[in-house]
């Protein structure tokens, strides 16, 4: 499988929408939305995620070293 969701597994997986997001409330209702997948076989789990963002432009990606923490990055 690619990172593509056309794939016929991705169609028959479990789609989440029900989340929540933390700051700036507990439990607050998403600024964007996300929809994560999930399906499994008899040897392995597959867990996908489908993340808007309606600035892309603004993500932060750097690049980081094994171990490194990303403490003021998106996480």
């Amino acid at each position: 499988m690619d990172s593509v969701l056309d794939d016929p597994q991705w169609q028959e997986a479990h789609k989440v929408t029900d989340l929540h997001q933390i700051p700036p409330s507990s439990s607050a209702e998403p600024s964007e939305p996300t929809e994560l997948y999930v399906f499994y076989t008899e040897d392995a789990l597959y867990v996908a995620a489908r993340i808007y963002d309606r600035d892309p432009e603004q993500i932060s990606a750097p690049r980081i070293r094994d171990g490194q923490g990303v403490p003021f990055d998106d996480r």
